[in-house]
């Protein structure tokens, strides 16, 4: 058991990584016509998405908050993983 709780953790903190460096690519110009920021689309863009057409229905704005969000609640997930696998 405690072996799936540190799969899914590293799996949380690979997610938070990812997106992190995709917000870090789109700071840059021409970062978002890379081949690495539309894989990194692919993959963190289904899990974003929810929590952006969320942020987007109540307020409207140039920044968007929704991947720090997100690896606020990633964080939450990996606390809380590892208090139920791992303890």
């Amino acid at each position: 058991m405690q072996t799936i709780g540190i799969a899914l953790y590293k799996l949380l903190d690979l997610i938070s990584f990812m997106i992190l460096i995709q917000c870090i690519m789109s700071w840059f110009p021409g970062g978002t016509k890379n081949k690495i920021y539309e894989i990194l689309s692919n993959l963190v863009d289904p899990i974003v998405d929810p929590v952006r057409s969320l942020m987007y229905s109540y307020t409207s704005g140039p920044i968007d908050f929704s991947p720090m969000i997100v690896i606020f609640i990633l964080m939450f997930l990996k606390k809380t993983i590892l208090s139920a696998f791992i303890y």
